[in-house]
């Protein structure tokens, strides 16, 4: 038995150029590690390269959904939330926001 959240889910979608040998798995542990209190899920949904993008960096994109157990979350709240996290992964992996 799990008890259903009562408040709305906050989705979010990023998109980060990364270097071609960071796994997915290392990616997704480093956002999950940067925001554990509300970040529910975290999915990627596109991986793109191409030459313009730069020598083996790639893109790679990701929905997030954001949900407290106890409260509706603010746009506020939330955005503390991804900038944590993109600054956790340009200190893990110097990924940068596309």
């Amino acid at each position: 038995y799990k008890k259903i959240i009562p408040y709305p889910r906050v989705n979010r979608d990023i998109a980060i150029l990364i270097k071609n040998n960071i796994k997915h798995s290392e990616i997704q542990k480093v956002i999950f590690d940067s925001s554990k209190s509300i970040l529910k899920t975290v999915s990627l949904f596109d991986i793109y390269q191409d030459k313009r993008l730069g020598n083996n960096i790639k893109s790679m994109a990701y929905s997030l959904k954001f949900q407290s157990d106890s409260k509706t979350l603010t746009v506020v709240e939330v955005d503390k939330e991804i900038k944590k996290i993109m600054k956790q992964l340009k200190t893990k992996f110097n990924a940068s926001q596309r």
